[in-house]
Formats: structure tokens, sequence, C-alpha cells
């Protein structure tokens, strides 16, 4: 169901990273922060195509995409013996993604249409991922707007940004035990942010 596209060009990233690791108290102590921002072209997006064509789908080249960010890890060894030794490891991440362009005079890219007039797109100037809905229609003081049948009363359109599906940061706690040879590990994950549309409140 996929349209071949024999014209595609591979995507190119230029990368800039700057990075310290530093260790205190022979290695019982440590951190290693990186900044980065990330610049690809030539970003190859799957698109939909009327299904009249006899595919449902086709790969283009589809523009520009930057991401820029910190990551940052903290090291620790609050206590270690002949037999026994525990170390911590925890992380943190954040990056900020934007769609800067898109092939010739797009402004936005459906990525997917999903049921209750959602979808998910890359929109120039905006995250990758960006869902685009409805909205209510609002008074001057944020308070919306309710129809005569009970109802709020919704934009015409379903272009409206309503959130985007990337984190706001993400990280991780990973403890390590080790005792006469055996070790032992757990990690807690974790996400901040990114928007979910549930479809069971939306009917």
């Amino acid at each position: 169901s996929t349209k071949n596209n024999a014209d595609l060009k591979p995507e190119l990233t230029t990368s800039l990273e700057a990075g310290l690791e530093m260790k205190f108290f022979q290695g019982l102590l440590g951190f290693d922060v990186s900044l980065y921002k990330d610049n690809t072209v030539n970003q190859i997006l799957p698109v939909a195509v009327s299904t009249a064509t006899g595919y449902s789908s086709k790969y283009i080249n589809a523009g520009e995409m930057q991401n820029q960010g910190i990551e940052l890890m903290l090291m620790g060894t609050p206590v270690k013996s002949a037999d026994f030794q525990w170390d911590i490891t925890v992380n943190w991440a954040k990056n900020i993604n934007e769609v800067i362009s898109l092939d010739g005079d797009l402004e936005n890219l459906q990525i997917a249409a999903l049921q209750g007039g959602i979808s998910i797109n890359a929109r120039v100037g905006e995250p990758y991922g960006t869902i685009q809905g409805t909205d209510y229609l609002y008074h001057e003081n944020g308070q919306r707007i309710g129809k005569s049948n009970g109802y709020y009363a919704k934009t015409a359109t379903a272009d409206i940004i309503i959130g985007n599906i990337n984190p706001d940061w993400t990280g991780g706690i990973n403890n390590r035990f080790s005792y006469k040879g055996f070790t032992f590990s757990f990690l807690i994950d974790m996400q901040q942010g990114g928007s979910i549309f549930s479809l069971d409140q939306w009917y």
C-alpha cells in the first residue's frame, strides 16, 4: 500500500555537541553533562495519498528538522566495601524539537489522521508530532462559550494546535547492587509531559 519513491535523497544530519565529564573522590562521585544541536535535512517522512492512486501512502524528502537540548547524568557510590557496593546513576534530558522547513511551500504535513477529527502533524515552526483538532470558542474572560442546546461551541476547522506528543523531559534512576560476584540492578524510568488524546473522553 506504500508507493516507492526512486527520487528519495538520503537524510543528512549536522551535529554540534559539547560535553564535560568529571569524577571525584576516586570515582565515587561524578557527573556527565552534554549540550547538543542536530539539524537533519531531506527528512524522509510518510505522507497520505488518495487511495484512487492504488496506494495509501508514499515517502518524500520533507524538509529540515532541528533537535537541541541537554543531557545530564549524575553518578555516585554511597556504599563500597570489600564484599558489597551500591552504585546510583541519575539521568535527566530535555530535547526541544522544531520543524524548520518542509518540501516546497508546504507549511504543514499530516503524518496521521485519527478518529475525533484529530491529526498528528509536522508543522513549520512547531515540534514534530503536533496534535491538531477542534478547540472550544471562548469569551474574552477565558470562559467557554455555551450554545442553547447545552453543548460548548467549537471551532469550525480542525487545524487548531491542541498539544504535541513530545515530553517536556525524560529521566531515570538506576540502582546497582554488587555482592560477592552477584549483581542486581533496577531502573525507575520517567517522563514528564507529552499530550495524549483520549477518544473515550471525546465520545
